[in-house]
């Protein structure tokens, strides 16, 4: 049984790969009434995360039912548990909002660091989200990618890692993963440590809900900043991303010294509110968790299967190669 929902969970991530690297050989008029407009190749981005997740849960929920027929002394799991879709304390959300704004550094300093070797991605999408309303923005880059994606990585993925793999594995994995389907160097190094905390948040709270209203917040925060900026000065947008150009490696060394500062102690911050909400929640705290990984090495399995192997080796080299032809071509 551990090795099954290990094995789902890495089956997801192979079969999300392999649909990723498949849509741009696809026909260019195969989705061309869908990516006609910006918000339509939002939400076929969004697609292709939670149609692969909801295929490889009802594999999952087939599975359960016949090990549980076969099996008659083992009690079946159920689909909200599993996927980690559990009610939390009103108090436990409400404590996660301040948590999640002391993630904002941290992640601001990954950014930051990756901008010595890469263009930040997220500016180069200023133009294009602007044109739209600042609800459907809102909608289209916070609301849905939280929901979705933490349905598939920390539902789907981490929530078959955690009861029967080792966890530091689990939460490292989990992240790594999350870094990888995002298919660029900028985004992977921030997206990957925060797949970690989300994946440890998922842990404190025993819930994929905490984890949801944090996504949600950290990516509310680029639209929010963006449409504040351009009601109060319309050229804002022009000259930020001027600024991107003409930045140089000191002003980045500058503003990786500031927030690495800032990121100590933020992460404190949210440290001792991670530790809240597990107590709050009736759960152990995943950092005591992690002090103690080698005491789970004997009694747990490995994240690692030769799905994930092949699955994380083909994102690599997917997102390899997009960096390179970044780099050669300039686009």
């Amino acid at each position: 049984m551990a090795n099954r929902d290990r094995n789902i969970s890495n089956l997801y991530f192979l079969i999300l790969t392999v649909v990723l690297i498949a849509v741009p050989f696809l026909p260019n008029g195969f989705f061309a009434a869908i990516l006609d407009n910006l918000p339509g190749t939002y939400v076929f981005s969004e697609l292709l995360i939670i149609l692969p997740a909801l295929a490889v849960v009802i594999i999952w929920y087939i599975t359960e039912s016949v090990y549980c027929e076969c099996n008659p002394e083992q009690e079946r799991t159920g689909i909200c548990d599993r996927l980690m879709i559990r009610r939390v304390k009103p108090s436990s959300l409400l404590m996660t909002i301040p948590f999640a704004v002391c993630l904002f550094p941290p992640i601001t300093l990954l950014n930051a660091i990756s901008m010595l070797f890469v263009d930040n991605v997220a500016l180069e999408d200023t133009k294009d989200i602007l044109s739209m309303s600042p609800m459907l923005a809102f909608f289209l880059l916070a609301v849905v990618p939280a929901f979705f994606e933490e349905f598939a990585f920390r539902g789907l993925i981490y929530g078959g890692y955690r009861r029967h793999c080792r966890p530091l594995g689990a939460i490292v994995i989990t992240g790594l993963l999350f870094g990888l389907m995002h298919g660029n160097l900028n985004q992977f190094c921030y997206t990957f440590v925060f797949g970690m905390i989300l994946a440890m948040l998922v842990e404190a709270s025993g819930s994929i809900w905490p984890a949801i209203l944090t996504h949600m917040i950290i990516n509310s925060k680029l639209v929010i900043t963006l449409f504040i900026e351009k009601y109060l000065n319309p050229d804002a947008i022009d000259e930020l991303l001027s600024s991107q150009d003409t930045a140089t490696a000191g002003d980045l060394y500058m503003c990786i010294l500031v927030y690495a500062l800032l990121s100590i102690i933020t992460l404190m911050m949210a440290g001792a509110m991670l530790s809240w909400i597990a107590q709050n929640e009736g759960m152990v705290n995943p950092i005591k968790v992690l002090r103690n990984n080698k005491k789970f090495c004997a009694c747990r399995t490995s994240v690692w299967s030769l799905s994930l192997v092949v699955g994380v080796a083909l994102s690599a080299t997917l997102l390899a190669a997009t960096e390179l032809l970044t780099y050669l071509t300039g686009y």
